[in-house]
């Protein structure tokens, strides 16, 4: 890691813009270095989402592909057998679990600055989630709004 906390993923023409940025602001590892610093990526392994913030949102679509498979599995297997209300209780401990996992390795490969910065990805997040949830169950289980409405 270099004094900007930027690992090897950092090429050298975007470590050399980031240099010349910083030396024409003139701030000698002030506030704009920090500023900047939060929102590059050290392992850039999705070369078109450059900020941290698109990375986690793009991470998404990860998070959906735990979601749908838990609710798919959840209907196919114990789901015919149980009550709707019993078998959501009994696939949100895995759905927590994967998610947890999950979560864990996006911290670990792209940590977030801070309390701010996860609400706001958070809170994205649910958007996101909502979004999807509403077009799903409109689109594809053709549910009518009220009970799309009724299951949040």
């Amino acid at each position: 890691m270099n004094r900007l906390g930027l690992g090897p993923g950092l090429d050298p023409q975007q470590h050399l813009s980031l240099h010349d940025e910083m030396a024409a602001g003139g701030d000698e590892g002030g506030t704009q270095e920090k500023d900047r610093s939060h929102r590059l990526i050290h392992t850039p392994t999705v070369p078109f989402a450059r900020t941290l913030r698109q990375r986690w949102l793009l991470a998404w679509i990860g998070g959906a592909a735990i979601g749908v498979p838990n609710g798919v599995s959840r209907e196919a297997t114990y789901g015919r057998r149980l009550e709707d209300e019993t078998s959501n209780r009994v696939s949100v401990p895995t759905a927590i679990a994967a998610f947890a996992a999950y979560f864990r390795h996006l911290q670990r490969r792209w940590p977030l600055g801070g309390r701010s910065e996860a609400l706001r990805i958070g809170g994205a997040w649910l958007a996101l989630t909502v979004a999807f949830e509403f077009t799903f169950g409109r689109l594809v289980a053709k549910k009518p709004w009220r009970e799309l409405a009724a299951e949040w």
